[in-house]
């Protein structure tokens, strides 16, 4: 369902006061499945009663496509007197969803970037807090002569060897 909407931007007209946020689940659920979904003022708006009472003369909702998932909406209506959506309205809106969802794409990419680049920052710090704690490769205690060679992994293992004098 959409319990939980975040708006992150509304507009109006010139001198016109900032629209209430009112939109239309049925949009937004046919949407949901990937697909432009319209409304247009030849459509009945008895079926969308969400905005029926906002004087929604046409609107428009994109989904927003993170890889094949809808991550996101675009959503545009238009309210008041006989304002129907341009021709071309629809395909534009599309361009625009698109263009989020290759902006979104980017975000995501650089925020695995930046975790992969700390979890390599932590790897290389265990590595030498390792490197540190091992005894030299090799040496005498006690009178005991000794000798190991240690091949870390690509990634810090839990394996150490060491050397304890017992006396």
């Amino acid at each position: 369902g959409f319990e939980e909407i975040s708006v992150i931007g509304a507009a109006s007209r010139d001198n016109e006061p900032r629209p209430q946020i009112v939109y239309s689940r049925t949009l937004l659920r046919e949407a949901a499945n990937g697909q432009m979904a319209k409304l247009s003022s030849a459509d009945s708006i008895v079926s969308f009663a969400s905005i029926a009472g906002q004087g929604v003369t046409a609107a428009l909702c994109a989904p927003i496509m993170l890889g094949s998932a809808v991550d996101a909406f675009l959503y545009l209506d238009a309210r008041g007197g006989t304002a129907v959506a341009a021709d071309d309205a629809a395909g534009f809106c599309q361009v625009v969803a698109r263009l989020c969802g290759l902006a979104l794409a980017n975000m995501k990419r650089r925020e695995v970037e930046d975790r992969e680049r700390q979890l390599a920052s932590e790897v290389s710090a265990a590595r030498e807090a390792q490197q540190l704690i091992v005894p030299a490769e090799s040496g005498t205690i006690c009178g005991l002569r000794y000798a190991m060679r240690m091949r870390p992994g690509r990634f810090v293992a839990g394996d150490l060897f060491d050397i304890i004098d017992l006396s």
